[in-house]
C-alpha cells in the first residue's frame, strides 16, 4: 500500500507501494542509466504524472549524469509516432542533485522544460521528477496511455518488450469515494422503493 502523496524532493520513501517494474541488473551494456526499477503515480486530486526511475551503477559512475527517455503513446494505440504521442528528455546530475525534464511533441518539437530537485546529492541511484498532464495532452479521468523508458547510453529498455499500459486517474481520498459510494448506494435503494411503488 502507497505511504502516501509523492514529492520530487529526492527522498524516495513516499515511493513505497506506488507501482513498479523491476529489471534485471546489467539490462544494458554501459552501468551508466542501466535501468534496475521504473516508477510511475499520481496523487489524489491533481493533474500531474509522477515517475521514479532506479539506476545500477558502480562506484565511479555515482556522479556521472544519466540520461532516460520516456516515451508516452497518449491514444494508447501501440503507435508511438502519431500527433497524439510525446517523449521526455530526462538527465539527472547527481552533483548538483537535480533533474532536467523536457517535454516533446512526436516530431521534437519542445513543449515544456523543468529543473526539478528529483536527485539525491552524493549520486545515489534514484530519480524522481514529475509533468503535468496538460503537457502530454492527457485528459483525466478516462485517458488510457502506453510508455516504456530507455537508458540513452546503455539502450537499457523497460519493459524489455511491449510496454506498459496506465490509466493516470488522479485517484480521490478514500472519505471521498466512500461518501460517493454511500450516496450510490441511497440513490439505488431510493429508485429500487419508487419501483415498488410503480407495480
Amino acid at each position: 500500500m502507497a505511504v502516501g502523496a509523492i514529492v520530487v524532493d529526492g527522498n524516495f520513501n513516499d515511493w513505497v507501494g506506488q507501482p513498479s517494474l523491476a529489471d534485471p541488473v546489467d539490462g544494458g551494456f554501459i552501468a551508466i542509466d542501466d535501468i534496475t526499477r521504473f516508477g510511475w503515480a499520481t496523487n489524489p486530486n491533481e493533474e500531474r504524472l509522477y515517475f521514479m526511475i532506479e539506476r545500477k551503477t558502480y562506484l565511479l559512475h555515482k556522479l556521472w549524469p544519466a540520461h532516460f527517455i520516456l516515451y508516452i503513446d497518449g491514444n494508447d494505440n501501440g503507435n508511438y509516432g502519431d500527433k497524439h504521442d510525446y517523449y521526455i528528455d530526462i538527465e539527472y546530475k547527481p552533483l548538483l542533485g537535480s533533474v532536467d525534464v523536457d517535454v516533446y511533441d512526436r516530431k521534437g518539437k519542445p513543449v515544456a522544460s523543468y529543473i526539478q530537485n528529483g536527485g539525491q546529492i552524493a549520486g545515489v541511484d534514484k530519480v524522481e521528477f514529475s509533468v503535468p498532464m496538460t503537457d502530454l495532452g492527457i485528459i483525466p479521468p478516462s485517458q488510457t496511455i502506453r510508455m516504456y523508458v530507455v537508458g540513452v547510453e546503455s539502450h537499457d529498455r523497460v519493459p524489455n518488450g511491449g510496454d506498459i499500459q496506465w490509466s493516470p486517474i488522479p485517484i480521490m481520498p478514500s472519505w471521498l469515494l466512500a461518501t460517493i459510494f454511500v450516496a450510490g448506494l441511497i440513490g439505488a435503494v431510493i429508485i429500487l422503493k419508487k419501483r415498488r411503488v410503480v407495480c
